[in-house]
Parts: structure tokens; C-alpha cells; sequence
């Protein structure tokens, strides 16, 4: 039976814990020890990269960790960061070689091969440096909700931004696309 902490289950990996309720999975925090210390980092989403094999694992403050399928730690991942808000993860999703991180700093591109990034701001054409979300569909197209301003596709050519109202500002929080190909927003209001 799995060791248990005030009567909920408690799930180890070498340095992430984890608790479940009763309804399903809960990941709450990611706890790192550095000698006597122990870090504890809340985790704001997951991602998993099934072709390689590795889990990503993304915290409100301590930005990015990796572990691979033959590891039982998670690794801290360097990425560009333009400031301490890039280490602020609010999703992640990944397509290929690439992780499109959502971050408080901006959108993020990581190429998980090479570890090459690149740090999208509003100084690049995207309507707010806050990204709520990242979404990649089925034809590979990478969508992000950047606060307060709709949904924003990310193109060869920079950000295509798509306004749901030019006199309300409308933030989205997540997307997703059915078996009918129709895009559904989450809002926030």
C-alpha cells in the first residue's frame, strides 16, 4: 500500500511529491532538496513528451523542470529568460521538437533537441507579455491566450492577434478544438 500523509495517499518520485483526493489526481507542489534545504515549488502544469520519453513539469516561481523515463530526479531546464516573470510557467505544450511555454514574462519557444529558446514579448508584436495559455491543434498551429486580449496565434511571420470584442477586453484561459473542428474558449471574468 502507498505511504499516506493525513489520510490522502502520497505518491514519491525522488523530488516530487504529490498528493490525491479522492476525486482524482491533485499535483500540488514539487518539493527539491539542495542539501539540508528543501524547496517547494507549486506546480502550474504538466507536459509530457512521449516520443522522448520525458516529463515536463512547470511551477508557479521556479520555472522549468525535466526528467527523463530513465531518471527518478527532475532536472531545472535553462531557457531564455528576459526577466524573473519567464520562471512564472502558466502552461506548456509541446509539438515536435519544440515546447511553447506560456509564461508570465512572455511566450517561450524551447527546442527540447538543441536547447536553443527565444523569449517572445510585446516588443514583438504579442498584445501582453502575461500569457494565460498555449495550445497547439491537430494541423500544428500554436495558439496562446495573452491576457485581456483574446487568442493569439504564433506564425512564421510573428502573432496573429484575434480580439473576441474590441470594446471588452476578453481574457481566455485555455482552448481546445472538438471532433467537429470548432475552437472553444475558456474565459475568464
Amino acid at each position: 500500500s502507498a505511504p499516506r500523509a493525513n489520510d490522502r495517499p502520497l505518491l514519491s518520485s525522488a523530488s516530487i511529491f504529490s498528493f490525491i483526493n479522492t476525486s482524482g489526481w491533485s499535483l500540488k507542489s514539487m518539493v527539491l532538496f539542495s542539501g539540508c534545504w528543501a524547496i517547494v515549488l507549486l506546480i502550474s502544469s504538466i507536459c509530457f513528451d512521449k516520443k522522448r520519453g520525458v516529463q515536463y513539469v512547470g511551477t508557479t516561481m521556479g520555472g522549468i523542470y525535466r526528467r527523463s523515463k530513465e531518471s527518478r530526479n527532475f532536472k531545472k531546464i535553462e531557457y531564455s529568460q528576459s526577466s524573473r516573470t519567464s520562471e512564472m510557467i502558466n502552461g506548456m505544450a509541446i509539438y515536435e521538437n519544440n515546447l511553447y511555454i506560456a509564461s508570465q514574462g512572455g511566450f517561450i519557444t524551447y527546442d527540447v533537441v538543441t536547447g536553443d529558446s527565444r523569449c517572445y514579448t510585446t516588443m514583438d508584436g504579442l498584445p501582453h507579455n502575461n500569457i494565460n495559455f498555449v495550445y497547439v491543434d491537430n494541423d500544428g498551429a500554436v495558439w496562446m491566450g495573452p491576457k485581456d486580449s483574446g487568442i493569439t496565434q504564433f506564425t512564421e511571420d510573428g502573432f496573429d492577434v484575434h480580439r473576441i470584442s474590441e470594446d471588452v477586453r476578453i481574457d481566455v484561459a485555455g482552448m481546445a478544438i472538438d471532433d467537429r473542428d470548432r475552437s472553444w474558449l475558456a474565459t475568464v471574468s
